[in-house]
């Protein structure tokens, strides 16, 4: 059942995260692992608690119905008040994420490219029944990649875009 109207979704993310969140529920933090959740309450909102952050560094995924994600978003700046805590865009993420190596559906890698032509053959389970283009990834992993992504590291300050050109000697890749 598709319920993606029926939620809204705030990250907390960073090495305050817990003790920011921490503030404002009884949810045992500690106790949801990575890529795991619980369902909880936060600022007095019932909704999940999520802890599959993409940005390299800990963090909280809260889903709660969208009639309240705007107090919850108010709750979250001022409980975070004290520590730094600031609101960022998903450029800010981007920036995070492939730091940490970590790509994204859409942006990174599409329908073009397989997971293991992504280098993220770990989240294959060959062993796990029938899926869709279960065969393509059988035969890569029995005949090899043809071609392979790759990750490109910055060598001047500033942030790499959708878009940007790569260039190998200078001349565009």
């Amino acid at each position: 059942r598709d319920e993606g109207d029926d939620w809204a979704q705030l990250a907390l993310q960073g090495p305050k995260a817990a003790a920011i969140l921490a503030r404002l529920t009884k949810t045992d933090l500690s106790r949801i692992g990575n890529y795991r959740f619980a369902e909880g309450e936060v600022a007095g909102r019932r909704g999940l608690v999520a802890r599959t952050g993409y940005t390299g560094e800990d963090g909280f995924e809260l889903f709660t119905p969208p009639a309240g994600a705007v107090e919850l978003w108010g709750a979250l700046l001022e409980a975070g008040k004290g520590d730094g805590l600031l609101p960022c865009g998903l450029g800010a993420r981007d920036t995070l994420r492939l730091e940490a190596g970590y790509l994204l559906y859409g942006q990174d890698v599409d329908d073009e490219h397989s997971s293991f032509e992504a280098d993220y053959g770990w989240v294959v389970k060959l062993d796990k029944g029938s899926f869709l283009g279960k065969s393509v990834l059988e035969r890569q992993k029995r005949e090899g990649l043809k071609r392979k992504l790759t990750g490109v590291k910055l060598l001047e300050r500033g942030v790499p875009r959708a878009g940007a050109s790569v260039l190998i000697d200078g001349r565009a890749a």
